[in-house]
């Protein structure tokens, strides 16, 4: 399942039975006239026990 947020950077994926990987995509820019750095980290809270969280550059790579 492949979730891609809205104008207003809205996420939601439906909890089904079924699903076994949900996959966000999210666009960080910076708009500005200077070099900026953006951190991304993940919570673990509120998964499932067992869950892996993976960050994913565009290309698919870790």
């Amino acid at each position: 399942m492949t979730i891609t947020p809205s104008a207003a950077d809205t996420q939601t994926a439906q909890a089904t039975t079924t699903t076994t990987v949900v996959t966000f995509t999210n666009t960080v820019q910076n708009t500005g006239n200077r070099p900026d750095v953006f951190d991304i980290t993940t919570g673990q809270a509120g998964f499932p026990a067992g869950t892996t969280v993976e960050l994913l550059k565009p290309d698919g790579t870790p």
